[in-house]
């Protein structure tokens, strides 16, 4: 095996996609402020070099954020995760708090 050989398998490996998860709570998924663009152009960017999920856990039930995302972003939404009940949903949200 050649210097050069070795190179190139380095690289491959480097190129290797990373699966990425963003979590955020919000009280409303349209909300407009710095944390939810932060959030959403984070997602955006990786997304042009990894596999990325966004997770959205919301009190309200809007279907759509107010940023755009890349379609290759997958976007998963658990609504209701601020009622104070025994639900997985509230216990996920928990774990996150």
């Amino acid at each position: 095996m050649v210097i050069r050989d070795l190179f190139v398998e380095r690289k491959e490996e480097m190129e290797m996609k990373m699966k990425v998860l963003l979590i955020n709570r919000w009280s409303q998924l349209e909300t407009v402020g710095g944390a939810e663009r932060v959030f959403f152009s984070m997602a955006n960017a990786l997304s042009e070099r990894h596999e990325v999920t966004a997770l959205a856990m919301t009190q309200t039930g809007a279907e759509r954020p107010f940023f755009d995302l890349n379609k290759n972003v997958k976007f998963l939404h658990l609504k209701n995760c601020y009622e104070k009940t025994k639900s997985i949903k509230h216990k996920i949200a928990r774990t996150f708090y």
